[in-house]
């Protein structure tokens, strides 16, 4: 089970419990999903999918590729946008089977899907920080960077930020950002557009 850490404890290497970390469980043990089991995750189960698949969770309400159910059609909207499956909330397929799905429907490969954060990963955003005019450090199991601005607007000062590849999260000294950060370019952008994440730290 994969948990939230705080900022402190998740660099002093701790696994100190916040939070159960947002994932598909609840629709995966639901066996063939119908209507009513859009919502038996914290998350809707257009959000979980869309996430699961490495989307951008910006995209959610417009802007770019992204998953959602219109009545029992499963369709994506963005550049690949239509209808994946009609019928995909009929109860003829699990959470697996509509993932695969869209994941044929959008290109995405399995191999791409397994992508791992990699130690050249990890140069090449340290390198893109610091050109950035950030003081970061790091391996590619966790990135950090020192004079963020703050994402509080009532807060005139600077904050520092990290990064859990694998855990797919960020944080800001002692807080949790509720999205997951799937990617380089998502944190790349946590970073460089705080004002824009207020309101989403916990």
């Amino acid at each position: 089970m994969k948990y939230t850490q705080t900022f402190e404890s998740f660099l002093n290497g701790s696994t100190e419990e916040v939070n159960e970390k947002v994932n598909a469980s609840g629709y995966i043990k639901a066996g063939k999903l119908g209507y009513n089991d859009q919502f038996l995750g914290r998350r809707s189960l257009s959000y979980t999918l869309s996430t699961d698949l490495g989307l951008n969770p910006k995209h959610e309400f417009g802007g770019g590729d992204w998953l959602g159910f219109d009545h029992v059609s499963l369709y994506a909207s963005g550049k690949k946008g239509g209808t994946i499956l009609a019928d995909a909330l009929s109860g003829n397929y699990t959470y697996d089977e509509l993932k695969a799905a869209a994941a044929e429907f959008l290109g995405l490969s399995e191999s791409k899907l397994n992508e791992k954060f990699s130690k050249k990963d990890a140069k090449q955003l340290i390198k893109d920080l610091k050109s950035d005019g950030y003081d970061a450090s790091g391996s590619e199991n966790w990135i950090q960077v020192d004079g963020v601005d703050s994402p509080n607007p009532d807060y005139d000062g600077t904050v520092s930020m990290a990064w859990d590849p694998s855990e797919e999260e960020a944080y800001s000294d002692d807080e949790t950002y509720e999205e997951p950060i799937k990617t380089a370019e998502d944190f790349m952008d946590l970073v460089n557009y705080p004002e824009d994440t207020f309101g989403k730290w916990d």
